[in-house]
């Protein structure tokens, strides 16, 4: 009697388990399917007054002034001044009344050995015409004498106004105390060629930075192109439309203390000396660039490509991007629309903390340590390639390991809800290639459609999917190879059907894996790139009932009849999280 008692408080127990494990994932996927994934971005716009854009000023009543004969120039009151020829001293305005000052440079080369060369202490506005047609050469010292309590002027071109900057000549800067331009207020750039070698930034504005259609080459020690604005929710922000832009920076190319948009335009950037100088593995100068000391206020060293701490919006253009940190970055949220991206990085290719959204374009992310990461991802559409040495795409949960080996620091995520990090593709053509997991949800997987790729890892930590909650598969077409020790299939809440094989002995790279019908015909086939132990395979033209023969190589491996939702080859060694693994037989080598 008292083990027939002890059997049934077994059996009672297990039932009891069952039903608490049942409900626990039921309502995890439940808060998985509710879990708001939508993208929203802010709405702005940059905005030109008509003085700003207007290049004719030879109708003002102009004062011209010969720098060949100056020592100093000081202008006290607001108009038009024309400045050409050479001069060792620098340029101030101090306008009391806050009127509006027009500068024109107009083959004006002006070096200053010990301040700005040109230094906008008090004005309502100054607005610098580039004459088209001229080159200017702006040149500064390496101390500056007349700084102030908050150590100011600390730039080739300062303001502590409203600065713009238009026109169609070229202006060359070489800032060899600390920043190239830099304004207190809003800085605007239209049209002009300009070139700038910087000690620290090569461009800075406070509330914001604006820049169209022009032409800027820069090579700076410290960050690119930055705004600063910390204190206004509403500011801090960069937009920039059209132009040409080439960026070589030891820091950030790109950074903006809140949004940074960027309509279209052609960008080459390289950061911290390149993706070979990589901030994952500890490789290169990576801790020598941590000890760097630089004039700025910031404590530690970031190098990424574009940066902004709430959102990144990109809605076209031209990226070509060699960073040794994070190529694009933000600490809130991504929404790339179009534009076509060639990114190698030391660090992640793609990275928000909260949210990511692809709607379309070309992205090939050529070197990674991660591809592309974020709590939550959404792919619209678009032709995505990625070479990752870890993840692919991760939905991730919890600090990862970026503070490793001298990087600046963790990336950081919400770590209370698993159920809230959702990967969800409804479109466009996926191809990841990963040592680590392919595609990697601490949380869940919606596949609704566009087809993905996945060369996954080739040892048995990692597998080419990786879920917590569910991978759920409703349309679309899915081929994930790997190793078999971590393998997981779709889950059974899927609706459309699953062959998963795993191989009895490993397939070399570059073997082909064929499906047909009865008939013969060729329903689907793919050549992973790297040696594999397993395939899952998810399409909408695997019908049930239906029979398929599987080939390697042209030749026959198995046979199987689709009977449910996920329909197994062969058995995994390792940890096999596929629930729906119900239809598992042994293959028949033919």
């Amino acid at each position: 009697m008292k083990d027939k008692y002890k059997y049934l408080i077994i059996i009672i127990l297990i039932i009891i388990l069952s039903v608490l494990l049942y409900f626990f994932f039921k309502d995890d996927t439940k808060k998985a399917e509710e879990v708001d994934t939508s993208v929203n971005v802010t709405n702005i716009e940059s905005t030109y007054e008509e003085e700003d854009v207007n290049l004719d000023w030879k109708s003002d009543n102009v004062n011209y002034i010969d720098l060949n004969n100056e020592t100093s120039v000081e202008i006290k009151k607001a108009g038009t001044y024309c400045l050409s020829g050479t001069m060792n001293g620098n340029v101030t305005i101090n306008v009391e009344n806050k009127d509006t000052v027009k500068l024109v440079l107009n083959n004006a080369n002006i070096t200053s050995n010990n301040t700005s060369t040109i230094n906008v202490e008090n004005a309502h506005k100054v607005i610098i015409l580039v004459e088209e047609g001229t080159t200017n050469n702006l040149v500064d010292g390496t101390e500056y004498n007349n700084l102030d309590e908050d150590d100011e002027p600390n730039a080739n071109i300062f303001s502590k106004d409203d600065l713009v900057i238009n026109g169609k000549g070229t202006l060359n800067i070489t800032a060899n105390y600390e920043d190239g331009i830099a304004s207190k207020d809003d800085l605007k750039i239209l049209n002009l060629n300009l070139n700038i070698t910087s000690k620290d930034d090569a461009i800075r504005g406070k509330d914001s930075v604006c820049i169209e259609n022009a032409n800027i080459t820069i090579k700076s020690e410290g960050d690119g192109i930055k705004s600063t604005n910390d204190t206004d929710t509403s500011k801090g922000y960069i937009i920039i439309n059209n132009g040409n832009y080439n960026i070589d920076s030891s820091k950030d190319a790109i950074t903006a203390e809140t949004i940074l948009k960027i309509e279209t335009g052609s960008f080459i950037i390289k950061t911290g000396d390149g993706s070979s100088n990589s901030s994952s593995n500890g490789m290169g100068n990576w801790q020598n660039r941590m000890n760097y000391t630089s004039n700025s206020s910031e404590d530690e060293t970031s190098c990424k490509g574009l940066k902004a701490k709430n959102e990144v919006q990109i809605h076209d253009g031209n990226f070509e991007i060699d960073s040794s940190d994070d190529s694009i970055h933000s600490n809130g949220i991504i929404a790339i629309y179009n534009g076509t991206f060639n990114i190698s990085s030391g660090d992640d290719g793609i990275h928000s903390d909260e949210k990511l959204e692809i709607n379309d374009g070309t992205i090939n992310i050529i070197q990674s340590y991660e591809g592309i990461e974020s709590s939550i991802i959404n792919i619209n559409n678009g032709t995505i390639n990625i070479v990752a040495s870890d993840d692919g795409i991760n939905v991730a949960g919890g600090n990862d390991m970026s503070s490793m080996n001298g990087r600046p620091g963790q990336n950081n995520f919400e770590t209370s809800n698993s159920s809230s990090q959702v990967l969800t593709i409804n479109n466009g053509t996926i191809y990841v290639n990963a040592k680590g997991d392919g595609l990697d949800a601490n949380g869940s997987i919606y596949i609704n459609g566009g087809i993905v790729y996945v060369d996954g890892p080739e040892d048995n930590g990692n597998g080419a999917l990786d879920y917590d909650s569910v991978c759920k598969v409703t349309g679309g077409t899915v081929i994930a190879a790997g190793s078999s020790g971590m393998l997981q299939t779709p889950s059974n809440d899927s609706t459309k059907h699953t062959i998963s094989i795993v191989f009895t002995e490993t397939q070399q790279a570059n073997t082909k894996v064929s499906i047909k019908d009865s008939n013969g015909n060729i329903v689907i086939e793919y050549t992973p790139s790297k040696s594999y132990m397993s395939i899952v395979i998810s399409s909408e033209e695997l019908k049930k009932d239906e029979t398929y023969e599987i080939y390697l190589n042209d030749e026959k491996y198995s046979d199987i009849t689709i009977s449910s939702i996920i329909n197994s080859i062969g058995n995994s060694f390792g940890n096999s999280f596929d629930k729906g693994m119900d239809n598992r037989k042994q293959p028949q080598k033919q």
